[in-house]
């Protein structure tokens, strides 16, 4: 599963993928999810509220998860199905465009 939200226009877009198919979207005027965390951590799997830290994250998630990404870049269906295709048994992985180097200076040693 695969939540985008994308709010680089005025209009904020939701796009929920399974195995790498769009099944639903939605766009709504404004920011569809709240602004910035204001200092508060990032929580996958739960909520935290404006009394952090002194109130614990609630409405925890009681299921497993796997694996989490979070990406700035936006991604296109057919990048998230060929992701989702990669990682299914018998299949290797594929390159979406070669490893980069770190920026700044490169320390080899020998």
């Amino acid at each position: 599963m695969t939540l985008a939200y994308d709010t680089e226009t005025a209009q904020s877009t939701l796009r929920f993928y399974v195995n790498g198919s769009m099944i639903l979207s939605n766009s709504v005027a404004g920011l569809a999810l709240r602004p910035s965390l204001s200092g508060r951590p990032m929580v996958i799997g739960g909520q935290t509220h404006s009394t952090w830290p002194n109130t614990a994250p609630t409405r925890l998630y009681a299921g497993w998860i796997d694996e989490a990404r979070i990406s700035t870049v936006p991604r296109s269906e057919a990048w998230l199905a060929a992701s989702y295709r990669s990682q299914m048994p018998g299949n290797t992985l594929l390159d979406f465009g070669g490893i980069e180097p770190p920026p700044g200076t490169l320390l080899y040693l020998r």
